[in-house]
């Protein structure tokens, strides 16, 4: 489990850009919100000046993703093992949105991963320049046979 929270962490703090290039790149452009029109923008901020945080740290994050991610059946039976990295958009007001698969395994564990995203609460959003703003999180989910 040790082992576990370090790759996770890792991977979740592998998100700095070393690159010397203008703050406006640090902007992606994504459908509008319906559920949230009051939105201003859609814009989604990459590296704000502070990220958005799953209620109560990383190590309640990987306790709920540990007690929620079902291993499926079929994946189980077929030997299937690896790691799905997601990305998701974390809105203004903390919701979960737009969760994709960046690099899967098979299809049966990218859905896996894809539903306990989908199942976590409302987060922490970022906030760049004092005000919260839409980020977006990287997230690796591994599925480890016994």
């Amino acid at each position: 489990m040790k082992n576990l929270f370090f790759i996770f962490s890792l991977l979740l703090l592998a998100k700095v850009s070393f690159t010397q290039e203008p703050a406006k790149e640090n902007v992606i452009k994504v459908e509008p919100d319906i559920d949230e029109a009051s939105d201003a923008t859609s814009n989604i901020i990459e590296f704000p000046d502070i990220e958005a945080e799953f209620k109560g740290g990383k190590s309640a994050m990987m306790k709920f993703i540990a007690n929620n991610v079902q291993y499926p059946f079929k994946a189980k039976q077929e030997g299937l093992k690896g790691r799905v990295y997601l990305s998701f958009i974390i809105r203004k007001s903390g919701r979960i949105t737009d969760v994709r698969v960046e690099r899967g395994v098979h299809r049966i564990l990218d859905e896996a991963a894809i539903e306990v995203i989908k199942l976590m609460p409302r987060w922490k959003p970022a906030e760049h320049g004092g005000e919260r703003v839409n980020s977006i999180v990287r997230l690796p989910i591994t599925f480890m046979l016994d």
